[in-house]
């Protein structure tokens, strides 16, 4: 029997980057962020373990609730290492396509372009958004906080290194 894990398919990994960047503002992310949000994309359920403003707490909440036994992450960060390679190329192949700027990219910068989605990839993320919009609350929260330091979206989430970053 075969079973379908979209966690470490690039294809699917390029349409979770294009509906996070739809889901957000445009303005310039940093890779590290969009690893981050891709992660709880494809793990909403853990986003009740990270340390959020109390205002977050009916979302973590509701979170914590949808958690389900086959789904479990036993070692965080040691899944988001794995998932780099993954989320590079998923990266790599939007701006391939145009749909981010290159020039950013290279400095480590995701920012949306104004080239416009095709029409069928722009109903899938509008069909997702429909059906699971809490992914659309996770990723909203997320980019709240900032990113590095002592209280950034790193050191809450504990998924990536943050006592080196220049605040």
């Amino acid at each position: 029997m075969l079973i379908y894990n979209p966690t470490y398919d690039v294809y699917h990994g390029v349409f979770r980057v294009l509906r996070i960047l739809e889901t957000l503002e445009i303005k310039p992310y940093r890779i590290e962020f969009i690893r981050i949000a891709d992660f709880y994309f494809l793990f909403p359920q853990l986003f009740s373990e990270i340390r959020m403003p109390n205002k977050y707490r009916k979302l973590k909440k509701q979170m914590a609730d949808s958690k389900n036994n086959y789904n479990e992450v036993p070692n965080h960060k040691g899944l988001l290492r794995e998932l780099l390679k993954c989320q590079l190329m998923a990266i790599k192949s939007v701006a391939g396509a145009g749909l981010i700027d290159k020039d950013n990219f290279q400095k480590g910068i995701v920012i949306r372009s104004s080239k416009e989605l095709p029409e069928k990839l722009f109903e899938l993320i509008d069909l997702d958004k429909e059906h699971r919009g809490y992914i659309n609350d996770v990723i909203l929260a997320l980019s709240e906080i900032t990113l590095q330091g002592p209280n950034g979206l790193k050191a809450r989430t504990n998924l990536m290194e943050f006592r080196y970053d220049i605040i």
